[in-house]
Parts: structure tokens; sequence; C-alpha cells
């Protein structure tokens, strides 16, 4: 059983050994429960302390920040391309739809469902720094043991976003794109962006202070000229990853899932 530290008023060298102390409690509970187990109260609350202690001793080096950047960068890079193509898909399944022949009763559903994750799978999932020895983590081992309770709990995306489109109403004859919309169809495509839209990865979190003494890039002058990413800031304030882990993290994947399901009675004519 790790002891009780004051992070706050506490060296780097009783931090360091608080963190190791921690890290050998969670293995050793990590090797005796299954994958399928409901994870240990207790493994969790060692987490969150792992996490507070790294970001406490977080050294800002030359070589800390300029990869915290390129991970930041990737992630904004990578959120842009997840809005950029799933709302391109969006309106192209959404003119799609309204513009089907709905005398042959043709009853469509779309669903999109785009995330952003970490990718642990590949060759080097986690990258070693000079300053591993500095902090005694065992960050390979942590990180990829985060990955795993995360993906146990179903909440391995940094980003997910779900939506539904499906076909509205319409008048016989009036199926050309080029003609002025009814005010039921301009309401019902406001609609379905708006819904859209509030998912969209630049979306501030909900009741989320991101001035407040828990958020980790709070009071740091290292962060204040950074613009930190949506994604980040989700992997640093709203999982138990800490700085040090990010920055170390060196496979991001990003991509749009489509299911369509066609929906018909007895009654309904068979379309060729």
């Amino acid at each position: 059983m790790t002891t009780i530290l004051n992070i706050s008023t506490a060296s780097v060298p009783e931090q360091r050994k608080a963190l190791i102390a921690i890290e050998r409690e969670i293995k050793e509970l990590h090797r005796d429960w299954s994958y399928y187990d409901e994870v240990p109260a207790r493994v969790i609350h060692l987490l969150k302390r792992r996490k507070y202690i790294l970001n406490n001793m977080f050294n800002p080096s030359d070589e800390a920040m300029r990869h915290f950047n390129r991970v930041n960068a990737t992630l904004a890079t990578l959120s842009e391309r997840l809005d950029e193509r799933a709302d391109a898909l969006r309106q192209t399944a959404s003119l799609w739809l309204t513009e089907f022949d709905q005398e042959i009763r043709f009853k469509a559903c779309i669903e999109f469902d785009a995330d952003l994750e970490c990718d642990i799978e590949t060759a080097r999932p986690v990258i070693n720094l000079s300053d591993n020895g500095w902090y005694g983590s065992d960050f390979e081992y942590m990180i990829n043991l985060l990955a795993e309770l995360y993906e146990l709990n179903e909440h391995s995306e940094i980003i997910s976003f779900v939506d539904y489109i499906v076909p509205i109403k319409k008048s016989p004859n009036k199926y050309s794109a080029n003609r002025q919309k009814s005010p039921e169809e301009e309401a019902w495509q406001k609609a379905l962006f708006a819904r859209w839209l509030a998912f969209k990865t630049d979306k501030p979190c909900d009741n989320c202070n991101e001035f407040g003494s828990h958020y980790p890039f709070n009071g740091r002058p290292e962060f204040r000229n950074i613009k930190i990413t949506k994604a980040v800031h989700i992997l640093c304030k709203h999982k138990m990853y800490a700085i040090p882990d990010v920055l170390r993290m060196n496979c991001f994947r990003s991509g749009i899932h489509i299911s369509i399901e066609n929906l018909r009675t007895q009654k309904d004519r068979i379309i060729k």
C-alpha cells in the first residue's frame, strides 16, 4: 500500500519515489484482475494519483515542449479533417435521401460513427524521451494499461460522435435539387445540421472549467501561447493521462464508419 504524500510541498525525489510505489502497486493489482472484470476502485484511485504527481513533476524542457507541440498539432489536424470529411459525407447523404422518390416508399436510415483515438497497436506506440529516468515512470506500460482500461469500458476514443439522418416526406414530382425548398424542408435541414454541428470536435466541453485549480495547463507559462486542441484537452483533463504521457504518444487514428439501413414492409414495392 502506497503512503500518502503532500505533493504540493514534496521534493522531486519524494514525488518520484511515490510515483514508483504507485505504479508498482498498480502492476501488482493488474496481475490479479481479468480483462473482463470490473476495474478495481483502488486502481482508479492510484491512476488519478499518478496523473496528479506526473503533472506536478512536469519539466517543460525543449525536448518535452517540442514533442507536446507535435502531438497537439497532429491531433488538431486529425480533428479538423474528421470534421471536414464528416460534414462532406453528411451533406452528400442528406441530399441523397431527400431526393429519393417517396412514391416508392423507400425507407432508409444512415448512421455516422466518427472517432479519433490513440493507436497502441502500432510497432512503436510510445516514444522514449531522455527524461524518462527523471520521472521514474514506466510510461510504455502505463499508457498501454490506460488504453486497455478505456477500451474495456468502451471509451477508447478521444473524440467520438454518432448521428443519424432519415428522409423527409415529400410531395410527388418535386425531386429537383435546384428547386426552392419548402419551409418544412428548410426547417428539417437546419435541425439536422444543428444536431450534427453540436458534436463537432471544436465545440467546447460542456460545464468544463479551464481555469480551475485542477486544470493541468492552468498557471503554466510554457502553455500560455499554445492553443490547446480539444483532443489534448480531453486526454489531460477528462481522462487519466498526464501531460508527460500525452507527449509520448506516437500514433493516432481517426475514422468515419457509415452504415445504411433499408426498411420495407410487405406492401412496399421492391426497388430494382
